[in-house]
């Protein structure tokens, strides 16, 4: 059987003050005025239940990474075994940081130090 790590990607664009500022500044660099939308980019405790489920139903996963953008979630990681990895730690320099678009940030997961099936 070899080795299977599950990967959230999760932002917490609800109630973090520096992530917002962060989302708005970036936003007004490309002429867009928008607000994140609350249901897209919210937190909503769906994160911390879909981790003690897996640990649950799937106690076969050898590591859970959660990939974010300088934000830690509200759980207690070390109980489920979390490991959070930063945007920083798997974009490239041609990587343009920030990014709010999920499709560019999961192109770089593969990149995730000591994820399964991943020599780096």
């Amino acid at each position: 059987m070899s080795d299977i790590d599950a990967v959230y990607t999760w932002v917490n664009g609800r109630t973090d003050i520096n992530w917002l500022e962060t989302y708005k500044n970036t936003a007004k660099k490309f002429g867009v005025n928008d607000t994140p939308h609350y249901n897209r980019y919210g937190n909503f405790g769906e994160l911390e239940f879909s981790i003690k489920t897996l640990r649950h139903f799937a106690p076969f996963i050898r590591n859970i990474y959660v990939v974010t953008d300088n934000q830690i979630p509200e759980i207690d990681l070390q109980l489920y075994n979390v490991k959070v990895v930063n945007h920083r730690e798997i974009f490239d320099k041609h990587a343009h940081y920030p990014t709010f678009n999920s499709n560019v940030i999961e192109s770089y997961l593969h990149r995730i130090p000591g994820l399964s099936g991943n020599s780096s």
